[in-house]
Protein backbone atom coordinates (compact mmCIF):
# COMPACT_ATOMS: atom_id res chain seq x y z
CA UNK A 1 0.00 0.00 0.00
CA UNK A 2 1.38 3.38 -0.98
CA UNK A 3 1.83 6.09 1.65
CA UNK A 4 -0.41 9.08 0.79
CA UNK A 5 2.24 11.40 2.24
CA UNK A 6 4.47 10.48 -0.71
CA UNK A 7 1.84 11.71 -3.17
CA UNK A 8 1.83 15.10 -1.42
CA UNK A 9 5.64 15.17 -1.38
CA UNK A 10 5.71 14.35 -5.11
CA UNK A 11 3.43 17.33 -5.76
CA UNK A 12 5.79 19.63 -3.86
CA UNK A 13 8.83 18.30 -5.71
CA UNK A 14 7.29 18.48 -9.19
CA UNK A 15 5.39 21.76 -8.88
CA UNK A 16 7.53 23.74 -6.42
CA UNK A 17 11.06 22.34 -6.20
CA UNK A 18 11.59 21.68 -9.92
CA UNK A 19 8.63 23.63 -11.39
CA UNK A 20 8.42 21.01 -14.12
CA UNK A 21 6.85 22.34 -17.32
CA UNK A 22 5.02 20.39 -20.06
CA UNK A 23 7.50 18.70 -22.37
CA UNK A 24 10.42 18.93 -19.95
CA UNK A 25 12.34 15.76 -19.11
CA UNK A 26 13.09 14.97 -15.49
CA UNK A 27 15.61 12.40 -14.26
CA UNK A 28 14.51 10.67 -11.06
CA UNK A 29 17.60 9.00 -9.60
CA UNK A 30 16.76 6.83 -6.60
CA UNK A 31 19.38 5.20 -4.37
CA UNK A 32 18.11 2.15 -2.45
CA UNK A 33 14.50 3.12 -3.17
CA UNK A 34 12.39 1.59 -5.91
CA UNK A 35 8.78 2.09 -4.97
CA UNK A 36 6.60 4.51 -3.01
CA UNK A 37 7.87 7.99 -3.73
CA UNK A 38 9.40 6.93 -7.06
CA UNK A 39 5.98 5.78 -8.31
CA UNK A 40 4.33 9.00 -7.11
CA UNK A 41 6.99 11.17 -8.76
CA UNK A 42 6.53 9.39 -12.10
CA UNK A 43 2.75 9.85 -11.89
CA UNK A 44 2.97 13.50 -10.88
CA UNK A 45 5.57 14.30 -13.55
CA UNK A 46 3.29 12.76 -16.20
CA UNK A 47 0.28 14.70 -14.87
CA UNK A 48 2.35 17.87 -15.25
CA UNK A 49 3.09 16.96 -18.87
CA UNK A 50 6.70 16.09 -18.14
CA UNK A 51 8.80 13.19 -19.37
CA UNK A 52 10.12 11.18 -16.40
CA UNK A 53 13.26 9.08 -16.73
CA UNK A 54 14.07 6.77 -13.82
CA UNK A 55 17.46 5.49 -12.72
CA UNK A 56 17.42 3.00 -9.83
CA UNK A 57 20.71 2.55 -7.98
CA UNK A 58 21.83 0.66 -4.89
CA UNK A 59 24.77 1.55 -2.71
CA UNK A 60 25.90 -2.09 -2.29
CA UNK A 61 26.23 -2.34 -6.10
CA UNK A 62 27.98 1.05 -6.30
CA UNK A 63 30.35 -0.20 -3.59
CA UNK A 64 31.13 -3.34 -5.57
CA UNK A 65 31.74 -1.38 -8.76
CA UNK A 66 34.13 0.96 -6.96
CA UNK A 67 35.97 -1.86 -5.17
CA UNK A 68 36.33 -3.98 -8.32
CA UNK A 69 36.36 -1.32 -11.04
CA UNK A 70 39.07 0.63 -12.79
CA UNK A 71 39.67 4.24 -13.73
CA UNK A 72 38.60 3.41 -17.30
CA UNK A 73 35.29 2.03 -16.01
CA UNK A 74 34.61 5.17 -13.93
CA UNK A 75 35.46 7.40 -16.91
CA UNK A 76 33.09 5.49 -19.19
CA UNK A 77 30.30 5.55 -16.62
CA UNK A 78 30.82 9.30 -16.20
CA UNK A 79 30.46 9.82 -19.97
CA UNK A 80 27.22 7.83 -20.04
CA UNK A 81 25.78 9.65 -17.02
CA UNK A 82 26.81 13.07 -18.31
CA UNK A 83 25.12 12.36 -21.65
CA UNK A 84 21.95 11.33 -19.80
CA UNK A 85 22.05 14.41 -17.57
CA UNK A 86 22.37 16.68 -20.59
CA UNK A 87 19.08 15.31 -21.96
CA UNK A 88 16.96 16.50 -19.01
CA UNK A 89 15.81 19.86 -17.72
CA UNK A 90 15.13 18.73 -14.15
CA UNK A 91 16.60 16.27 -11.66
CA UNK A 92 15.39 14.62 -8.46
CA UNK A 93 17.88 12.68 -6.33
CA UNK A 94 16.46 10.37 -3.64
CA UNK A 95 18.68 8.66 -1.08
CA UNK A 96 17.20 5.95 1.13
CA UNK A 97 20.20 4.02 2.37
CA UNK A 98 19.73 1.37 5.03
CA UNK A 99 23.43 1.67 5.89
CA UNK A 100 24.93 5.15 5.74
CA UNK A 101 28.39 3.57 5.91
CA UNK A 102 27.92 1.26 2.90
CA UNK A 103 30.87 2.83 1.07
CA UNK A 104 33.00 2.94 4.23
CA UNK A 105 35.46 0.26 3.12
CA UNK A 106 35.94 1.48 -0.45
CA UNK A 107 39.62 2.40 -0.89
CA UNK A 108 40.17 6.15 -0.58
CA UNK A 109 41.82 6.29 -4.00
CA UNK A 110 38.74 4.82 -5.67
CA UNK A 111 36.41 7.22 -3.87
CA UNK A 112 38.62 10.12 -4.96
CA UNK A 113 38.52 8.96 -8.59
CA UNK A 114 34.73 8.58 -8.39
CA UNK A 115 34.40 12.11 -7.00
CA UNK A 116 36.77 13.68 -9.53
CA UNK A 117 35.80 11.77 -12.66
CA UNK A 118 32.05 11.29 -12.16
CA UNK A 119 30.50 13.36 -9.40
CA UNK A 120 32.33 16.58 -10.29
CA UNK A 121 31.53 16.74 -14.03
CA UNK A 122 28.09 15.12 -13.92
CA UNK A 123 26.61 16.63 -10.78
CA UNK A 124 28.62 19.63 -9.63
CA UNK A 125 29.55 21.05 -13.03
CA UNK A 126 26.53 20.13 -15.14
CA UNK A 127 23.50 19.19 -13.04
CA UNK A 128 23.87 21.99 -10.49
CA UNK A 129 24.40 24.65 -13.14
CA UNK A 130 22.12 23.49 -15.95
CA UNK A 131 19.06 21.78 -14.46
CA UNK A 132 16.31 22.54 -12.00
CA UNK A 133 17.15 20.09 -9.25
CA UNK A 134 16.36 18.85 -5.78
CA UNK A 135 18.12 16.19 -3.71
CA UNK A 136 16.62 14.71 -0.58
CA UNK A 137 17.06 11.82 1.76
CA UNK A 138 14.13 9.47 2.21
CA UNK A 139 13.21 8.56 5.79
CA UNK A 140 14.65 5.17 6.71
CA UNK A 141 15.50 3.49 10.00
CA UNK A 142 19.16 4.40 9.41
CA UNK A 143 18.27 8.10 9.07
CA UNK A 144 16.07 7.95 12.16
CA UNK A 145 18.97 6.42 14.06
CA UNK A 146 21.28 9.27 13.00
CA UNK A 147 18.66 11.73 14.28
CA UNK A 148 18.34 9.76 17.55
CA UNK A 149 14.62 9.24 16.88
CA UNK A 150 12.29 6.31 16.43
CA UNK A 151 11.51 5.55 12.79
CA UNK A 152 7.88 6.63 13.22
CA UNK A 153 8.87 9.88 14.93
CA UNK A 154 11.43 10.67 12.23
CA UNK A 155 8.97 9.92 9.41
CA UNK A 156 6.43 12.28 10.97
CA UNK A 157 9.07 15.01 11.26
CA UNK A 158 10.29 14.43 7.69
CA UNK A 159 6.86 14.63 6.03
CA UNK A 160 5.75 17.56 8.15
CA UNK A 161 8.78 19.57 7.01
CA UNK A 162 9.01 18.40 3.39
CA UNK A 163 5.33 18.79 2.52
CA UNK A 164 4.87 22.35 3.73
CA UNK A 165 3.18 24.79 1.38
CA UNK A 166 6.42 26.44 0.29
CA UNK A 167 4.69 28.62 -2.29
CA UNK A 168 2.53 30.17 0.43
CA UNK A 169 5.60 30.51 2.66
CA UNK A 170 7.45 32.36 -0.11
CA UNK A 171 4.61 34.88 -0.35
CA UNK A 172 4.47 35.30 3.43
CA UNK A 173 8.16 36.20 3.76
CA UNK A 174 8.10 39.00 1.14
CA UNK A 175 7.44 41.79 3.72
CA UNK A 176 10.24 40.69 6.08
CA UNK A 177 12.59 40.14 3.15
CA UNK A 178 11.96 43.70 1.95
CA UNK A 179 12.53 45.04 5.45
CA UNK A 180 15.78 43.08 5.79
CA UNK A 181 17.05 44.49 2.47
CA UNK A 182 16.66 48.01 3.93
CA UNK A 183 18.21 47.07 7.28
CA UNK A 184 21.84 47.75 8.14
CA UNK A 185 22.04 46.31 11.65
CA UNK A 186 19.97 43.86 13.71
CA UNK A 187 19.66 43.85 17.49
CA UNK A 188 18.20 40.79 19.24
CA UNK A 189 17.37 40.89 22.93
CA UNK A 190 15.93 38.46 25.42
CA UNK A 191 16.44 37.26 28.98
CA UNK A 192 20.24 37.22 29.42
CA UNK A 193 20.78 37.89 25.71
CA UNK A 194 21.69 40.92 23.64
CA UNK A 195 23.17 40.51 20.18
CA UNK A 196 23.99 42.99 17.46
CA UNK A 197 25.13 42.13 13.96
CA UNK A 198 25.27 43.73 10.53
CA UNK A 199 23.24 42.32 7.64
CA UNK A 200 23.73 45.09 5.12
CA UNK A 201 24.64 43.66 1.74
CA UNK A 202 23.95 40.07 2.74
Amino acid sequence: MRDPRNARLAQVIIHHSTRLQPGEAILIEAFDLQDGLVHDLVEEACRAGGVPLVQLRTNPVIRQVLVSGSEAQIRLQAEVELFQMKQVQAYVGLRASDNVSELGDVPAGQLKLYAQLLQQPVHLDWRVNHTKWVVLRYPTAAMAQLANMSTEQFEEFFYRVCTLDYGRMAEAIVPIAERMRRTKQVRRTGPGTEMRFRIQGM
